[in-house]
C-alpha cells in the first residue's frame, strides 16, 4: 500500500511538472494541471490517514509474564558472606523498566575493609522462561548471560572477561538462596574456581 501511494503521488507531480502548454489549447493545458493537482492531493490525504491509521494500530507487546521475575521483585539485603578474605554484604534492588519488557537489578555491596562496588544487570525473558541478560559494574567489567527461570527457581550462567559464573536461585517467600560456584581466569592460565552460598532476606 506504501509502496502503491508513492508511486501515485510521483506520477502526479511529473504531470504537473513536465506538462507543457500546448498553442491553442491553453485551457486543456490547465484543466490537465488541475485534475493532476486535485489526484496528488486526493492520494496525498489517504496516504496520510493510512499513516496515521497504520501509527495507531502499533502498540508494544503487553510486559513479560514471569512468574520468577515478579517474586524477585524490590529489594533484597545479603546476609554478611565470605569472599576473598573479607566480609561483604551486599544490597540487590530489582525493578521492572520499559514497559515491562527489562528487569534491572541495581546490586550495591560493601566489605569490613570499607571497600565498595555496584553492579547493573539487565535480564529479559522470552513466554518459556529462557532468559538472557547483561552485566556491568563499576570495574568496567561486561557479562553476558543466559539462564532459565521455572516458579521459584531460577538458574543462569554468567561470562566476562575475568571468569564464568553459574548462579541457582532458589525463591521461598521473602527468603532468596543463591548457590554459585565462580571460575575466575588466573593470570598465570591456571583457574581459579570458588563456591559459595549467600542468603539474601526481601526487605
Amino acid at each position: 500500500m506504501k509502496n502503491i501511494l508513492i508511486f501515485l503521488l510521483l506520477k502526479s507531480l511529473s504531470v504537473i511538472f513536465t506538462a507543457k502548454p500546448i498553442k491553442n489549447k491553453g485551457r486543456n493545458y490547465l484543466m490537465k494541471v488541475n485534475l493532476s493537482l486535485k489526484a496528488f492531493f486526493a492520494i496525498l490525504a489517504i496516504g496520510v490517514l493510512s499513516f496515521r491509521t497504520a501509527a495507531q494500530d502499533m502498540q508494544p507487546p503487553p510486559p513479560i509474564d514471569n512468574a520468577s521475575m515478579k517474586m524477585l521483585m524490590g529489594s533484597w539485603k545479603s546476609e554478611p558472606y565470605e569472599m576473598m578474605g573479607s566480609k561483604w554484604t551486599d544490597v540487590a534492588v530489582h525493578s521492572m523498566k520499559h514497559n515491562g519488557q527489562y528487569m534491572f537489578i541495581e546490586i550495591t555491596g560493601s566489605n569490613d575493609k570499607n571497600l565498595t562496588f555496584s553492579g547493573t544487570v539487565i535480564m529479559t525473558s522470552d513466554k518459556d522462561g529462557n532468559l538472557t541478560g547483561w552485566g556491568f559494574d563499576d570495574w568496567g567489567g561486561v557479562w553476558n548471560y543466559t539462564g532459565k527461570s521455572n516458579s521459584n527457581k531460577v538458574t543462569i550462567t554468567g561470562k566476562g572477561a575475568m571468569g564464568t559464573e553459574l548462579r541457582e536461585i532458589e525463591i521461598n517467600g521473602n527468603t532468596a538462596v543463591h548457590k554459585i560456584t565462580w571460575t575466575m581466569n588466573g593470570q598465570d592460565g591456571k583457574d581459579m574456581t570458588n563456591t559459595m552460598t549467600i542468603t539474601y532476606n526481601k526487605q
